[in-house]
């Protein structure tokens, strides 16, 4: 397993026709599974385009990629808040290849992401997620995240509710 985090110097040299369809599929199956996938999501590059990571990237997020033997596993973007009044980062566009899911490559990038934030001096490590996504919901409490927030949602005609996690890292 080889880890790679990409800076405002390095994203030239990302493959991204490998990273996109990587992002691409990922949430083309959160929206399937959610029932609210058209044909214009392959078109909406607001999603899933390397021009919204470049622009994160360039803004001081961290692009964080899984390679396992030069073949791009999956990836997580890291992004710099304040929770509770302390330093955290902030868990993102987290994917893993669908092939590979159920391997602990997921696990292994949540690991990963937690000593970045360790090594960065951070006190905790937060993301967010539907509660329409049970399995996710699961897989982040699974992973030691504990729900500290809930808000409602209207986003693409369906209410729901965007569930918090919180993780104390240091």
């Amino acid at each position: 397993m080889e880890f790679k985090i990409i800076s405002s110097l390095e994203y030239c040299l990302l493959n991204w026709d490998e990273f996109e369809e990587l992002i691409r599929n990922s949430c083309r199956k959160i929206q399937y599974s959610l029932d609210i996938y058209t044909k214009d999501y392959e078109l909406d590059r607001k999603i899933w385009g390397k021009e919204n990571f470049i622009n994160n990237i360039k803004n001081g997020a961290k692009l964080v990629l899984m390679y396992r033997e030069n073949e791009l596993v999956g990836t997580a973007t890291l992004t710099d808040e304040i929770h509770k009044e302390e330093k955290s980062l902030c868990l993102t566009k987290f994917a893993v290849k669908e092939i590979y899911r159920g391997n602990n490559y997921g696990e292994k990038i949540i690991e990963f992401c937690i000593e970045v934030a360790k090594n960065e001096q951070c006190q905790w490590m937060t993301l967010y997620t539907s509660e329409l996504l049970n399995k996710l919901v699961r897989y982040y409490k699974k992973n030691g995240f504990i729900e500290y927030r809930k808000i409602k949602v209207n986003q693409f005609g369906i209410k729901y509710n965007r569930v918090f996690f919180e993780k104390k890292v240091m």
